[in-house]
């Protein structure tokens, strides 16, 4: 498990009124419904390409741990409308529930033991192997969970880089296995997929064969949505060389956007599909269930929904 927590300061601090509790729609009108929960505002993963910059701990580094966050819940999830009873709550949209301060606080797995009280289902998306700890409630029976395991790069030096708070590369596959083996479903998140440092075929080769070893039951996997407050983040925290590759993928030798759409980067949606469809040929080689963002036109069939959660049946 990750020690990064020592270089961030973690407060404890109550919630606030932000969207925990909340119904959330996600980017897209195409995405699912969720119930919105963070029990933790920043993360000590410090991801290059995290989307929630403007909720990130990068220049304070401080992390704010919400210590009445399971009991704020469950009164937000109980003044909820009739129709959203059934939907799952997402843990975590804007950090990561299993980040180094989970481990000595415990505020997640008391979150999971509400929900678990209130019969809620739950997913987890997560880079960190201390998942694993709370087998003992997931798996237990009548509990409608998934895990989901967020891993961009089979190569630890490139997480080292675009990751660098994060469980290695290894003790992820390792967690995803246990996690399977106590019947629990689980889904591989390979999202953002970044254009000239991880999509390579033999980078998605070797995560899809990883999967695959770890029963893995189902693949998701994105391209980088590049918008402007993140390219600014990047190129404040990656390498010169890294942003070299990064640009050429999205801009043209003008300097011009190749794919630019209300604003945000995409890099050409013909090599969006080619490399989709190639992710997805291997995924279902080795016997896995693919998706991917159906909002925009992708021509890439999915198996199921785009976060590839599933409820109402265990794994067998």
């Amino acid at each position: 498990m990750s020690t990064t927590d020592k270089v961030f300061t973690v407060e404890e601090t109550q919630s606030d009124v932000s969207k925990d509790g909340e119904r959330d729609m996600g980017k897209y009108p195409s995405c699912p419904c969720y119930v919105a929960a963070d029990p933790y505002k920043g993360c000590a993963h410090d991801c290059a390409y995290c989307i929630s910059t403007h909720n990130s701990a990068d220049e304070s580094r401080v992390i704010g741990a919400k210590v009445d966050f399971p009991e704020v819940l469950r009164k937000k999830i109980r003044a909820l409308p009739r129709a959203a009873y059934g939907m799952p709550v997402y843990l975590s949209p804007w950090t990561d529930a299993y980040q180094p301060a989970e481990e000595r606080l415990g505020i997640t797995r008391r979150t999971i033991e509400m929900l678990i009280q209130e019969k809620r289902p739950f997913f987890v998306i997560t880079k960190s192997d201390l998942v694993t700890r709370d087998l003992d409630l997931m798996s237990a029976e009548g509990v409608e969970c998934n895990v989901c395991m967020s891993i961009v790069s089979a190569d630890d030096d490139i997480r080292k880089m675009l990751e660098p708070g994060a469980s290695p590369v290894e003790s992820r596959f390792a967690a995803l296995r246990e996690v399977s083996d106590a019947q629990v479903r689980t889904v591989l998140k390979i999202d953002p997929v970044i254009p000239g440092i991880t999509n390579t075929a033999d980078n998605m080769r070797r995560i899809i064969e990883s999967a695959a070893e770890s029963n893995v039951d189902h693949i998701t996997a994105e391209i980088l949505r590049l918008t402007p407050d993140l390219w600014a983040y990047m190129q404040k925290v990656l390498p010169a060389a890294e942003i070299e590759k990064i640009r050429t993928a999205y801009f043209g030798e003008d300097g011009s956007p190749i794919n630019q759409v209300r604003g945000d980067l995409y890099i050409e949606n013909e090599e969006r599909i080619r490399f989709l469809n190639m992710v997805r040929t291997m995924a279902k080689d080795r016997g896995m269930t693919f998706s991917t963002c159906s909002y925009r036109g992708s021509m890439v069939r999915n198996d199921t929904m785009c976060l590839g959660v599933s409820f109402g049946t265990r794994k067998q």
